[in-house]
């Protein structure tokens, strides 16, 4: 497919796994030149970029950078000086801690808000001269609502395509269940009812027996 982005001056914030990874594979496809920035993983990084010029990319550079440091924005707009201007700016780098939120430090929260939040401004700030000289573009990738689309996508197969998935979405049409599971209908309901029950009465026998005070209490 040939999307005009021949030569075209690119930079890739996060570019060497996942999905910064398939963003620069796409770019090199199309014959772009490519900076793909990373933080710590270098082998993938250069692995990624030796995958990019054998898929005919004009150019590819690889630099290290923490997207959420002033410095290490610099040294990502010194690899793009040479070009003279910047088409695209892609703010994909990101970092996650999956933990309950009582294990979850603060510290880490931070660092989540620094490189998700932070580090996106600070990088087009940065290039921004270069990207007006070019009338370049910026783009951000929300993985919050890819993650999303990917989820409904599941749930809509699952309630489509499955059987359990159709009673599922016909729960409250006894009849139409009754039909899809050959299950008679006031078994059904009466199914419906205990389970109902079990999953009321659940959090109320899993509350009373908590003991101490909650973990959200502070002393004043």
């Amino acid at each position: 497919m040939d999307l005009g982005l021949a030569y075209a001056r690119v930079v890739v914030t996060g570019g060497a796994s996942n999905i910064g990874r398939g963003i620069v594979h796409a770019f090199a496809a199309e014959g772009a030149r490519i900076v793909i920035n990373y933080s710590n993983s270098k082998a993938e990084a250069e692995a990624t970029a030796e995958a990019c010029r054998k898929a005919g990319a004009a150019e590819v550079l690889v630099v290290q950078g923490d997207v959420s440091r002033d410095e290490d924005c610099r040294k990502i707009v010194a690899a793009a000086a040479a070009w003279g201007r910047l088409d695209v700016l892609v703010n994909n780098a990101g970092t996650t801690l999956p933990c309950p939120v009582e294990h979850l430090p603060l510290s880490g929260f931070r660092r989540q808000l620094e490189v998700n939040l932070v580090g996106p401004l600070a990088v087009t700030q940065a290039l921004l001269p270069t990207l007006r000289r070019g009338n370049g573009r910026v783009v951000g990738i929300p993985v919050i609502v890819l993650a999303f689309a990917a989820m409904a996508l599941v749930m809509f197969a699952l309630l489509r395509e499955t059987r359990f998935g159709r009673f599922v979405y016909a729960s409250g049409d006894n009849p139409l269940a009754a039909r899809i599971t050959g299950i008679p209908t006031r078994v059904l309901m009466v199914a419906q009812y205990i389970l109902s029950g079990l999953i009321a009465y659940s959090p109320v026998k899993r509350n009373s027996a908590c003991q101490g005070p909650s973990p959200w209490t502070t002393s004043q």
